[in-house]
């Protein structure tokens, strides 16, 4: 795969989060709020139809299955770098599946745009 494309890949999905951030806040900026109990805490909710929610939650999905798809992306290429011993590609391996959004970006910095890809095995 190119660098460029890791380099997308890599910041996409903080990309989309922060996307989907700003736009729910604007969605339910200023409107008024509901609380909605839930045993001993109480929180309050902007009221969003569901017009409005379905959306949002197919939004979230997909940046769900973005997230999911740039880690196997990542996780692959560190496994098959020759350049890392077992250990790290293990430590990569955990930085990519549980900080994703900071490791990736890292990894990419690293291995992939730092000259690290030469020494990765072609399937």
């Amino acid at each position: 795969m190119p660098r460029a494309l890791y380099a997308v890949l890599a910041f996409l999905p903080t990309a989309a989060v922060l996307g989907l951030t700003i736009w729910i806040t604007l969605l339910t900026q200023g409107r008024p709020s509901r609380e909605v109990v839930l045993g001993p805490v109480s929180i309050d909710l902007p009221g969003l139809t569901m017009q409005e929610a379905i959306p949002i939650a197919i939004a979230i999905g997909v940046t769900a299955l973005v997230q999911i798809g740039t880690a196997i992306a990542f996780i692959l290429h560190a496994q098959r770098n020759d350049a890392l011993t077992s250990g790290v590609k293990v430590a990569w391996t955990m930085l990519v599946l549980f900080v994703g959004s900071i490791a990736q970006p890292v990894y990419w910095g690293l291995h992939i745009q730092g000259g690290g890809d030469k020494n990765r095995k072609k399937i």
